[in-house]
């Protein structure tokens, strides 16, 4: 995964599922952030294959 993105953590003390989320977001610092949740099993190439139409200028 370290070949498409940077990967941080973060702490957010007593934080519920959407204030971590909104924790991540604020300290971010790219055009593209994904979450991928701990319920979530990644695919092989899951977040290449994600991030790939982000490299298509035509693309909206």
């Amino acid at each position: 995964m370290g070949d498409v993105a940077e990967i941080d953590f973060a702490a957010c003390p007593d934080g519920r599922y959407y204030q971590l989320k909104n924790n991540g977001v604020r300290l971010s610092e790219g055009d593209v952030v994904v979450f991928m949740d701990s319920d979530t099993v990644p695919e092989r190439n899951w977040l290449s294959n994600l991030l790939a139409p982000f490299e298509v200028p035509e693309a909206i």
